[in-house]
């Protein structure tokens, strides 16, 4: 009679990236400011996971306050490690070793995100020669090659332009090509479709969920609506306000995204109330005072 070998309990891989009470405050001269109270999460190697959250409810503040690039009058507690290294109290010296080798971020807007007078190809030869060592003229056959791998066309000229040469979905993708030109182990994607019409943001994210699938990295998108993010995510998070609002849920069942019937039906403090009209194809503000329902 053969043997049945013993089943060998592995324990589970450890978290590429993990936060646990981070919280983020900014002294102001009316008092301090919480922006950010004791969020814990975690993102496993090679998972992308969504951070869901309405505007203002410091889901930007969070990752920068993770990498080191809060303002002056900003203050972060907690603990924020990568792999077994914690990143929150490190010296400058060596948060740059981290940034853009290990930890690679796409922001909001590219246009003020990317140096005015430096090249597409300066920047991203940049980042190759100082996280990969990599002399002149082979960082910049690197460069093309990362434009050509973001669907940049006709790279080799698109290195030699400024960043105001470019459309607004190619200044995007030059920004996500900039952030991968290390090759990090987390990439963290800033609400990357906010400033892209809806035809740029649908290529967009079907280029990140393209290099989900083909890189070895982790993804943190973090984006206030649920639809970008629900195809794209493996797991989504949401949060409210300054505190996390729910637990992290599987991405497989998404809820049902608001619809414009669900809009008009939204009573909003101190804004115009939107009203959908008999038409289907117009809508019209109406300035109105907040009443609560009674």
């Amino acid at each position: 009679m053969p043997s049945i070998p013993a089943s060998v309990d592995t324990a589970p891989a450890a978290p590429a990236l993990s936060l646990h009470g981070v919280s983020v405050t900014f002294d102001t001269p009316q008092g301090a400011v919480h922006a950010v109270e004791e969020v814990t999460l975690s993102v496993a190697a090679g998972e992308c996971l969504g951070v869901v959250g309405e505007s203002g409810a410091g889901k930007s503040q969070l990752f920068l306050a993770v990498l080191g690039l809060l303002a002056a009058n900003g203050r972060v507690e907690g603990s924020a490690r990568l792999g077994a290294l914690e990143l929150l109290g490190l010296p400058t010296a060596a948060l740059d070793r981290v940034r853009g080798a290990k930890i690679g971020m796409v922001f909001q807007d590219p246009m003020t995100s990317l140096t005015p007078h430096l090249t597409v190809g300066e920047q991203l030869i940049e980042v190759l020669y100082r996280h990969g060592g990599l002399a002149r003229v082979a960082a910049r056959r690197r460069a093309q090659s990362l434009l050509e791998r973001v669907h940049v066309s006709d790279a080799a000229r698109r290195l030699a332009q400024y960043p105001h040469e470019l459309s607004g979905g190619m200044r995007q993708r030059a920004m996500i090509a900039i952030a991968l030109a290390g090759e990090p182990q987390i990439l963290i994607a800033d609400e990357p479709t906010t400033s892209l019409d809806v035809t740029i943001q649908a290529q967009i994210l079907a280029l990140l969920a393209e290099l989900k699938r083909t890189w070895a990295s982790c993804s943190s998108p973090t984006t206030w609506r649920p639809s970008p993010v629900s195809p794209t995510a493996s797991r989504c998070c949401a949060r409210a306000g300054s505190s996390r609002a729910a637990r992290s849920q599987r991405s497989s069942k998404p809820r049902a995204t608001p619809t414009p019937a669900h809009w008009s039906q939204m009573r909003w403090p101190g804004r115009a109330r939107c009203l959908r009209p008999r038409s289907h194809r117009t809508w019209r503000r109406v300035l109105r005072p907040y009443r609560p329902s009674r």
